[in-house]
């Protein structure tokens, strides 16, 4: 009705003189709701404290519903939050929902006052913590994934969170895509914090395992000649160029060579990449560069001369 469309809109942007007015002329329209929610609920999904409050203490509406919680923690608004958990007593039937509602605007104070507040802080759900982690690179700060690691309980190890998972390949959050961003933005704290205090393991003997994504982070460094990442991913994290399934570290040393970096940041990725001359280096460095070429492609590899070759 017309009566119900004018009080719940006036509901959503907080006009209670409006609110009165209406009710005052249809007693009967502060029991009203809309698809499903009453006038209380309304306004908690908008975020409109004052007309809640509005609500409860003038109009005697209110609600026991805990996915206000959730609306709450999904605006980011800890005012709300506390009112409904102080004021009315709402507890949260679906915790690690709640925690993962909080994540989504990146609100370290509503994340808080969940851990303090609420006394909530087991961690059952790896999406849980793929999302903190994701929160960390979309803000450039450790920031989120810092204060989960130290005030919640992971009831699992971070180190076993599958990296990708292609039975769900349609997920937008997963560990590879995070660090794939992380990677293009050269955050380099966050693969430091994720290897040496979540204990995540990057490294894989397997390049057809679900581990064997990270493998693919390696000529994303190599295409942005960020040295720094590639020594990183290597000798840090232990990820290894000879597991590379498609792309070969022979291939990786092309676009190396063929690249505009300079004379001594070349050589440096060209080691990273080809550590040391293999029989099986030069067999594939004939088939990559020609037979004329291999020569110094093996002086490259060796660090045997100080001008970058010309490939013929």
């Amino acid at each position: 009705s017309i009566v119900k469309e004018e009080l719940f809109k006036a509901a959503m942007h907080g006009f209670q003189e409006k609110v009165s007015e209406i009710i005052e002329e249809h007693p009967v329209a502060c029991s009203i709701d809309k698809e499903g929610f009453n006038l209380f609920e309304y306004s908690a999904y908008f975020g409109q404290l004052e007309m809640m409050q509005f609500c409860r203490e003038l109009l005697g509406v209110e609600s026991q519903d805990d996915l206000l919680l959730s609306r709450a923690a999904t605006l980011g608004r800890v005012d709300i939050l506390e009112y409904l958990h102080k004021e009315l007593g709402i507890r949260s039937k679906n915790k690690q929902s709640l925690i993962k509602k909080a994540l989504e605007p990146s609100s370290l104070c509503v994340l808080k006052f969940i851990r303090f507040q609420m006394n909530i802080k087991h961690i059952r759900c790896s999406k849980v913590f793929e999302l903190a982690l994701a929160k960390s690179v979309a803000s450039n700060s450790l920031e989120i994934l810092q204060f989960m690691n130290e005030n919640m309980c992971y009831d699992f190890s971070p180190r076993e969170v599958v990296p990708y998972d292609p039975n769900n390949s349609k997920r937008s959050v997963s560990l590879y895509r995070s660090f794939k961003k992380a990677l293009k933005n050269n955050f380099q704290d966050l693969f430091r914090y994720a290897h040496y205090v979540c204990k995540l393991d990057f490294s894989t003997e397997d390049p057809n395992s679900q581990w064997g994504h990270y493998l693919k982070l390696l000529p994303l460094a190599v295409e942005q000649n960020n040295l720094e990442m590639l020594d990183l991913l290597v000798n840090e994290l232990q990820i290894k160029v000879k597991l590379l399934p498609e792309i070969t570290g022979e291939s990786l040393a092309l676009n190396i060579i063929k690249s505009q970096t300079d004379e001594s940041t070349t050589r440096q990725m060209l080691a990273l990449v080809l550590p040391h001359e293999t029989p099986e280096n030069v067999e594939a460095a004939k088939l990559q560069f020609g037979k004329e070429n291999c020569k110094l492609f093996k002086q490259w590899v060796n660090n045997g001369i100080s001008k970058k070759p010309k490939l013929g």
